[in-house]
């Protein structure tokens, strides 16, 4: 697999640290920094180079560009082909994500939630006991009976949509667990499905039909199709629809979008099989891009190596624009070039949340009286960290848009030659650019404002419930 590397050394690196001893040195400081996070590249050749790298992956990535649903018509026209078709109105959406849990009923096709709760998950050993016991606390909880006995269609099985968050093959089969959770042998090899049904049984609760499993990044595009349509003035002056696409950008970054069928290439195409021994008329496929794998030709520095400083980078988009990596390559910078001290460095949690407060504020001195209180941080050096960090914000939303940018070239090619100032429709999660509206801003500087960024609330538990739906 491609990877990023270091251009300069971790020695060379330190011995360049080195050289500020203090604060007061800003000059050599700012030179350096802007020699690093400066973009080598115009945009419009990081939008090329992104554009290569996705066409590449597309044809040869097992990890990235990956199709994971095949469609055979727009998904707002099956969600209004089905609204006669299905009995199932109200679908129990359940949203494995992690340490927690939720669980909705959403009402369809109108996509509402009627009435959500959510369950820390504590325990980490993953066998039929784990799903028993999620499975027991959602179809005991008062909500579920309440919402149970009041749906229309009693006498048909409960419709249950499933956004599980961690990787499955194509037959649905847990391929891999993380976040600290462990599979039992037991489960090897058993699909999704079939776990789940076994555990709504063992609940005293037979009828029922799991309607579709789906990951988070495809839950996030279905509900962009829904809540960001979009149509564009075609070559006749007619308006004519187009997909809109979707952004995950929190502790990862990732985007997915449709592609047509016939632009897979053959591997790809046949994880559909099933569906082509049909002869269902298999139009195009959701793709999961992956894109934090893409940005192989970005010049990274030395302090963008998060965990271990001599090891490569195989996701360089991902590293230099999410919530995760930002406040570490942050730190790393403010301990490189003694620009706090480690124990002031040691004290302060560097999160997400710590970066979007500095960039978000015009006046220091009232956010500097926090920190000088409780980690001994002056204003003055408080200054240079909210600089450093809005110059980290700056080069993640250029090379965001780039990789956007390629996304959107790579699908409408055609559209973007006849006009380059078209706009497009961006459904995104993620608290990281939710709450740093700086972020957002930059993107749309960097855009010249051609991408609009909505963000989609509870996009896991709807999009199952629109994958279940349309199935």
């Amino acid at each position: 697999m491609t990877t990023a590397t270091v251009t300069t050394t971790n020695a060379t690196a330190m011995t360049r640290s080195n050289s500020i001893n203090n604060t007061d040195d800003s000059s050599f400081l700012w030179d350096d920094l802007k020699h690093w996070l400066t973009p080598k590249h115009s945009l419009p050749e990081a939008i090329q180079l992104f554009q290569n790298e996705l066409q590449e992956r597309l044809n040869t990535s097992t990890v990235s560009m990956i199709p994971t649903k095949s469609l055979s018509k727009g998904i707002r026209s099956s969600i209004l082909d089905n609204v006669v078709a299905v009995n199932h109105k109200r679908i129990l959406a359940i949203d494995f994500g992690g340490t927690r849990l939720k669980f909705a009923f959403v009402s369809m096709p109108d996509c509402k939630i009627q009435s959500q709760h959510d369950l820390e998950i504590t325990n980490k050993i993953v066998n039929q006991d784990f799903f028993n016991d999620i499975i027991g606390w959602i179809v005991n909880h008062p909500s579920f009976l309440s919402n149970l006995d009041s749906i229309e269609d009693i006498d048909n099985d409960l419709l249950v949509a499933v956004t599980f968050s961690f990787p499955l093959n194509e037959r649905k089969e847990i391929v891999a667990m993380g976040k600290g959770f462990v599979m039992t042998d037991d489960l090897v090899g058993v699909p999704l499905d079939s776990i789940l049904k076994k555990s709504f049984i063992e609940n005293g609760m037979p009828n029922v039909k799991i309607g579709d499993i789906i990951n988070d990044s495809v839950a996030v595009y279905l509900t962009s199709e829904v809540f960001c349509p979009q149509q564009i003035i075609g070559t006749k002056g007619e308006n004519e629809d187009v997909n809109s696409f979707s952004l995950i950008l929190g502790t990862g970054t990732n985007s997915c979008f449709e592609l047509p069928f016939d632009s897979l290439p053959v591997f790809k195409q046949w994880q559909f099989k099933d569906s082509l021994k049909k002869n269902e008329n298999v139009k195009s496929s959701i793709i999961n891009s992956e894109i934090g794998f893409l940005g192989t030709f970005i010049d990274l520095a030395p302090f963008d190596i998060s965990t271990n400083r001599y090891s490569k980078i195989n996701m360089p988009l991902e590293t230099i624009t999410s919530g995760k990596y930002i406040p570490i390559i942050l730190q790393n910078i403010l301990q490189d070039y003694h620009i706090i001290s480690n124990l002031q460095s040691s004290a302060i949690k560097f999160d997400g949340q710590l970066v979007c407060e500095l960039v978000k504020q015009k006046n220091l001195t009232k956010l500097s009286l926090k920190y000088e209180e409780k980690f001994g941080l002056s204003l003055e050096q408080l200054i240079i960290v909210q600089k450093i960090a809005i110059l980290l914000i700056q080069r993640a939303a250029f090379y965001l848009v780039g990789a956007l940018k390629a996304i959107i070239n790579l699908k409408y090619t055609k559209i973007v030659e006849e006009n380059e100032n078209q706009v497009f429709q961006f459904g995104y999660v993620g608290s990281f650019l939710q709450y740093c509206t700086f972020f957002q801003d930059q993107i749309s500087i960097y855009s010249n404002n051609t991408i609009q960024l909505q963000f989609l609330e509870d996009s896991n538990l709807i999009g199952a419930a629109i994958a279940a739906f349309m199935n």
